[in-house]
């Protein structure tokens, strides 16, 4: 008889070019589902061989069953069956036929069993390849009974055949060194050139692999994927700034004594701000001062307690912050007034 208490292997095996899929390979996940939609796992792990039968379970070679499943199902709950080859790499087609055993009891009544047989019209042989690497069977919604006490549910497999396989000798991008520059905002998406290495080798955009943006227009933080391609498999994604466009100075008078007013183009993109920058040299090395304006509206900018009769140097650029971080566009252009 079936040992139905022996605990289950769940030593994940990859094929590889010296070893052949096996029922080994196969995972099964018995789920429950209530009325609602909700999904809970009642049982999961992979398939033991053996070749006796045995609980009422004749033919079978291959079964799963959990070390210990109790529930109380409640009206509405539909089970399901899901087959998967999760650890298989490469090219492949596995057909194989499955049934699936409930057994449970009643109050004051024996355990009942039943077994349900799934035919899709090709004598219950279903197919797993490398395109669609999972198969579900869902028994319907047998459980009306409240009082029942489900005590196992067993997945068998009849027969299991790899029909084709072949390894996947595609190197994977995953962890190659992935490079991408932070660009400035221009109104439309922005497409930086990627550097894609992987093992010191500079691999080929449109041959090797190929790249997709997201989030590339506006200023912020956008991210670049790259998706192997011919020999090579995987993905691997980066993130870039979309820094704000060189800010536009108008306008730098000097309104009242000791002061100076800047006016400047309001930057598109979405920016969080602007920086202002005064000096008294042409190159800001002497008695330089910044000033934040912390609304991105905000387009002029009055500076007091300033020295009369020198002439000073301006310069704004806008910025966004992200994660607490100020990403700067370019500096305008600079004007000069003399201060009153």
């Amino acid at each position: 008889p079936v040992d139905f208490t022996k605990a289950l292997p769940d030593t994940a095996i990859t094929a590889s070019a010296a070893e052949t899929i096996t029922p080994a390979d196969l995972q099964i996940r018995i789920l429950v589902t209530d009325k609602n939609g909700n999904t809970r796992e009642f049982s999961k792990g992979r398939f033991t061989e053996f070749t006796t039968g045995g609980e009422d379970i004749e033919h079978q070679k291959y079964y799963h069953t959990p070390k210990e499943a109790i529930f109380s199902p409640e009206e509405g709950d539909v089970m399901k069956f899901e087959y998967s080859l999760p650890d298989i790499d490469g090219d492949y087609e596995v057909t194989f036929k499955a049934f699936f055993k409930n057994t449970a009891e009643f109050e004051n009544s024996d355990p009942n069993s039943w077994t349900y047989t799934p035919d899709n019209g090709s004598g219950n042989e279903f197919c797993l390849s490398d395109e669609h690497p999972v198969y579900v069977f869902d028994t319907g919604n047998p459980y009306q009974d409240i009082g029942m006490t489900l005590l196992r549910s067993v997945a068998c497999c009849e027969s299991f055949e790899v029909r084709s396989y072949k390894t996947d000798t595609r190197k994977d991008i995953s962890n190659a060194k992935l490079i991408v520059r932070n660009k400035a905002y221009t109104g439309t998406a922005r497409k930086p050139i990627t550097y894609l290495t992987l093992n010191n080798k500079r691999l080929v955009k449109g041959t090797d692999y190929t790249v997709s943006y997201k989030n590339n227009i506006k200023c912020g933080k956008a991210t670049v994927t790259v998706k192997g391609k011919g020999k090579y498999k995987g993905t691997k994604t980066e993130t870039f700034i979309v820094k704000p466009a060189q800010a536009a100075a108008k306008k730098l008078i000097s309104p009242k004594a000791k002061q100076i007013k800047l006016t400047w183009k309001k930057s598109a993109g979405g920016v969080s701000g602007y920086y202002i920058q005064i000096a008294l040299d042409k190159k800001f090395k002497t008695g330089v001062k910044e000033y934040n304006v912390k609304k991105a509206g905000t387009t002029s900018k009055t500076i007091g307690k300033l020295k009369s009769g020198k002439t000073y140097y301006v310069r704004v650029r806008a910025y966004k912050t992200i994660s607490r971080v100020a990403h700067c566009g370019k500096y305008s252009k600079v004007l000069k007034v003399k201060c009153k």
